[in-house]
Order: C-alpha cells, then structure tokens, then sequence
C-alpha cells in the first residue's frame, strides 16, 4: 500500500499507531524506571505507582463506552479473558518484567518481550488451527536471531569487564616485586647506618666513663 492510499482513518491505522504509542511509552518506563532504581531499588513499588496511573487513564478513555455497555450481553469468554489480561498478563508478567530491571540492563527485559509474537503463532496454530506461513516463520527466526545476537554480545561484554588481562596481571606482579625489592633496599640500608652508628654510641658511652 502506498502513501498516497493510506487512510488515516481507518480502524488498521488506529491500531497501528496505538501500537507505537504503546512500545514507545513501555521503552520510557523501562529507562526511567532503571535510573529511579539506582536510588531507591523497589521495582514493584514503581510497578503499583505505573498501574494506578495508567488504570485512571483507561477509565477515563473507556468512560464513554462504559456508561452505554451492555454488562449482561457480554460472554463468559470475555469477562475470563480480561481477568487473565489483568492478572496473568499485567500484574505477573510486567510486574516481573519490571522487577528484572533491577538486575540486569533494562535492553534485555525490552528485548524478550519480541518473543511475544514468536509465542502467538506458537499457541494460535496449537490452540486456533491457524496456518503456520513461511513469512511468520521468516519473522521467527528473525527475531530469535536478533535476541541470541544481543545477549551474546552483553554477555561477552560483561566478561570483558570483569576478565583481567595477562599484560595487566604480569604488570601488577612487576609492580609488587619492585616494591618488595623497594622495601628490602630501605631494610638492609637501615641496617647498615645502625652497625655504622653503634661503634660510635660505644666510644661515647666509654667517653662518658672516663
């Protein structure tokens, strides 16, 4: 579809832009929410605060449709599916997502969450029946691919950090031996300049006889 057909008004464009507000909006709070963790590191306390914001804004913008629903004319299916939406999904997949900031660099929890379209064809063709298409498995295995190439990456990263080189270890081996060469130097010097000055203590105690 080119430019000059899309229709900013259709249903697909809303969503679509919905979903960049949405992945735009979490990788905010992901960034902000490890900063805020360097200083006080309670992840689920900053979880609670972000769910009662954003569940005053969703009643705000869902007010409308609330007042004119039709409470009894919604299935069993739906009020089953909103209750795993809010307890399965946002309180114990983000409330653990927001928890592993806390421990690791806040790319990674951003990053398995692409494993989110991998998992839907996985349970739609299990659950639904839906086709598995060679284009989906293209996009699989592109994003499995880009999420074993970024945390290997970190991972040889981190091992940089925390590995010492050998030039540096043999370095600090030199530097401690000159310094025990340094020290036994000022020992034996001092032990010279006092065989040096007790002949000269004992004619001055003899002196001090006569």
């Amino acid at each position: 579809m080119g430019i000059d057909k899309l229709d900013v008004q259709s249903s697909s464009f809303l969503g679509c832009t919905l979903l960049i507000v949405q992945v735009s909006s979490y990788a905010v709070y992901l960034l902000l929410l490890q900063r805020a963790l360097q200083q006080h590191p309670h992840p689920v306390v900053y979880f609670g605060y972000a769910n009662c914001v954003a569940t005053v804004l969703i009643c705000a913008c869902a007010l409308p449709e609330m007042l004119h629903a039709d409470w009894g004319a919604i299935p069993l299916s739906a009020w089953t599916a909103a209750l795993y939406a809010g307890i399965g999904v946002n309180v114990v997949a983000h409330m653990l997502n927001s928890w592993a900031v806390g421990y690791v660099d806040a790319l990674l929890p951003a990053l398995f969450s692409c494993i989110q379209p991998v998992a839907v064809i996985l349970l739609s063709y299990m659950i639904l029946d839906h086709p598995i298409l060679p284009r989906t498995v293209c996009g699989a295995a592109l994003i499995i691919g880009g999420l074993v190439a970024v945390t290997s990456a970190k991972a040889k990263e981190k091992c940089k950090q925390t590995h010492v080189p050998k030039s540096d270890l043999s370095f600090v081996d030199e530097t401690d031996a000159w310094s025990a060469n340094s020290t036994e130097d000022e020992n034996s010097t001092h032990d010279v300049e006092l065989e040096m000055l007790m002949p000269i203590q004992d004619g001055s105690s003899d002196l001090s006889l006569h």
